[in-house]
């Protein structure tokens, strides 16, 4: 069985998604630094790894965030039971 493809947003070419860096497109209205307050407005589109190159993005950097974002969920998460138990 193939794996998905999704349509790079620069170029058009179809790539895996295990292949492709996630993004996400704000409105032009936003904004920059008010773009964490609007994320329900921005839409996931997926770029291949040569244009990522070309936009100077790494799947690396990428990584390291999602991995961190992840990390503050869990260690939110934990933080909220602990807080039940202790009361």
């Amino acid at each position: 069985m193939s794996e998905a493809k999704v349509t790079c947003d620069v170029c058009g070419r179809r790539v895996p998604r295990s292949k492709a860096l996630p993004m996400y497109k704000y409105p032009s209205w936003i904004p920059p630094e008010m773009r964490k307050f609007y994320r329900k407005y921005a839409v996931k589109v997926y770029v291949c790894i040569s244009c990522a190159k070309h936009m100077r993005k790494s799947f690396a950097d990428w990584r390291k965030r999602v991995v961190s974002e992840e990390r503050k969920i869990v260690e939110q998460t934990r933080r909220r039971h602990v807080r039940r138990k202790r009361k």
